[in-house]
């Protein structure tokens, strides 16, 4: 019985196969019609016969018919959905995160972007890019603790979009730093001493732990839904923070710059705080992406899955 589903109508007109499947049966049938027939001719539809004496009996030197019907069933199925009935596993009890064990390390979309984006997390100057550089190509590469599937698995639609949640998250990093941020900008633009280093060190700690935790709490949360599509949601999920870091530089140009109103000064100072968001979110957004992929690397290498 071949299984079927409306193809999405902005990409082609008609049907496709999603699956199928298979009944074998017996039929006793006239010998000597059947072998006037020749390939691909017509015969009369039959039911699988129930009764052992409607069989066909098969004899030594005999001439076995096959003929077949196929009956073509419309199906809630989508196409991307096809091989799932293949890809499950054997264990019913099995959801979550160990149903996308075989794409979670899929590699993701524009990747050659991402290594750049982490690379320039990590390396904040000159020597040490150099440095990670040559470190970098002298190091072994990194094994996944898994196989990925070669057919990607689609991942289970939701009520709202996972990048709400991701741009939602950034405000937890934000309330770490936002206080020490107005004592920041007050000494690079309005000249004031900053004596608060002892703060400002405890402002960043927090800030590490709270990325950590942020990255991990998010990426689990993908895990149960499914979404193995966790790579540039994991960079963002802190990275985000730089949104509300410079809409804050706005804010502070509105209510604290007040006499900052030649066009030209207020442009070099909307530069630079972009620039200082933009060097914050590929510092937050590396925390949080090198923590999401060690902690799903030490998940799915300690935990056995047949």
């Amino acid at each position: 019985m071949g299984v079927i589903s409306e193809t999405e109508m902005k990409k082609m007109s008609g049907y496709e196969i999603v699956g199928f499947e298979v009944v074998p049966c017996s039929v006793k049938r006239d010998t000597a019609a059947i072998s006037k027939l020749s390939m691909y001719d017509e015969v009369d539809p039959v039911d699988c016969p129930l009764e052992l004496d409607e069989f066909q009996t098969i004899q030594e030197q005999e001439k076995i018919s096959f003929t077949y019907e196929v009956v073509f069933v419309k199906s809630d199925v989508r196409w991307p959905r096809r091989w799932d009935a293949y890809l499950r596993m054997q264990d019913d009890k099995l959801s979550g995160w160990k149903v996308v064990v075989g794409d979670f390390f899929r590699e993701p979309t524009y990747s050659k972007l991402s290594c750049v984006m982490v690379g320039d997390g990590v390396q904040i100057t000159v020597p040490l890019m150099l440095l990670g550089g040559f470190l970098g190509t002298r190091a072994d590469h990194i094994q996944y603790p898994v196989r990925t599937n070669q057919i990607p698995r689609e991942i289970p639609s939701r009520k709202y979009p996972s990048w709400l949640l991701v741009l939602g998250a950034g405000t937890l990093p934000f309330g770490t730093l936002f206080i020490e941020l107005f004592f920041i900008l007050s000494s690079i633009w309005l000249g004031r001493f900053c004596y608060m280093f002892g703060f400002l060190l405890i402002g960043l700690l927090l800030l590490v732990i709270i990325c950590s935790e942020v990255s991990v709490i998010l990426t689990s949360m993908h895990l149960c839904v499914e979404d193995w599509q966790w790579w540039w949601k994991a960079f963002f999920v802190s990275g985000s923070v730089a949104v509300y870091v410079f809409q804050y530089s706005i804010n502070y140009l509105v209510f604290q710059l007040r006499t900052l109103s030649v066009p030209v000064s207020v442009m070099l100072y909307l530069g630079y705080s972009l620039i200082m968001a933009l060097a914050l979110m590929l510092s937050t957004g590396t925390i949080s992406f090198l923590i999401s992929f060690y902690f799903v690397h030490y998940l799915f290498s300690s935990v056995k899955i047949d």
